[in-house]
């Protein structure tokens, strides 16, 4: 495999236990240092990325396509597994008619510094154990509150495994609660 060479001019190098002859840089009173051969390996600048993206959707664009729209449909599949995310207003409304069970899956130090009336504290690293708490509530709506919104969907997902049918989480979780100037105990 020969190198190409930076300038052009560079003599050819023998790299000594490589196998590979290539151009290199001799300067006077050192050894010879290596200049090519993964040139053509430099990294591209993210403008250059951008180009080459524009690129291949403009070239692939049924590819492209069909990637977008299997993209959606996980993104939908996985969010009606994980349970209806809703807003306080709707979850005061559960919790007011219907009698909504509020499970917070918080640690119980965050759950003590400020949680919903009547909620149960469960918190996410012994749900899967506790679970079995929420028997008796299998015909209620469940709503999973956490601290922002992101730690409810799997024990959300968990839940609906179990046969549990009516299975919400709180859109932001306590955080959005507390934004909304909602009441809290501790």
């Amino acid at each position: 495999m020969r190198c190409r060479a930076a300038a052009g001019v560079l003599p050819p190098v023998y790299l000594a236990g490589t196998g590979v002859s290539c151009m290199a840089e001799v300067l006077p009173h050192r050894r010879a240092v290596y200049t090519g051969g993964l040139q053509r390996f430099r990294k591209h600048t993210s403008m250059q990325f951008l180009q080459h993206l524009i690129e291949f959707i403009g070239n692939h664009y049924w590819l492209t396509t069909a990637f977008l729209v299997v993209l959606a449909l996980l993104i939908i599949t996985e969010g009606r597994k994980a349970g209806r995310a809703i807003t306080t207003q709707q979850a005061t409304a559960l919790i007011n008619r219907e009698h909504a069970l509020v499970v917070d899956i918080r640690p119980k130090k965050d759950y003590a510094a400020g949680h919903i009336v009547d909620s149960i504290n469960i918190p996410l690293d012994s749900f899967a154990t506790r679970m079995v708490e929420l028997e008796k509530h299998k015909d209620k709506p469940i709503i999973l509150v956490c601290a922002n919104g992101q730690n409810a969907g799997p024990s959300s997902k968990q839940l609906k495994a179990a046969g549990y049918k009516q299975v919400n989480r709180l859109a932001h979780g306590i955080g959005g609660w507390r934004s909304d100037n909602l009441p809290l105990v501790k």
